[in-house]
């Protein structure tokens, strides 16, 4: 379970079940076709819905954590949302 805060809303709680080849890959996948996102961005979209803060992200992909938010912040505009828990219950609502 990971909380989830967004600037101005009251913070909430997300539970994802990991495992490969699951609906959230699935839901990754139609977002990143349906929004624009590159692959990376995909693959950042999929870790953030996983639960995984910036740094986690970074240390994973070997990028460093600004990277990490310069693609968030890209996400945010494509999905037209403005913060993870936004970006999260748009991901499940496809």
């Amino acid at each position: 379970m990971t909380r989830v805060k967004s600037r101005g809303s009251r913070d909430a709680f997300l539970l994802v079940r990991q495992g490969g080849g699951g609906p959230l890959e699935a839901r990754a996948a139609q977002a990143e076709a349906r929004w624009g996102l590159t692959r990376r961005q995909g693959q950042i979209l999929a870790l953030v819905v996983e639960g995984r803060s910036n740094r986690a992200i970074a240390a994973l992909l070997g990028v460093g954590e600004r990277t990490v938010e310069a693609h968030l912040t890209a996400i945010y505009e494509r999905a037209q949302v403005e913060g993870r828990s936004q970006l999260v219950a748009r991901l499940w609502g496809l």
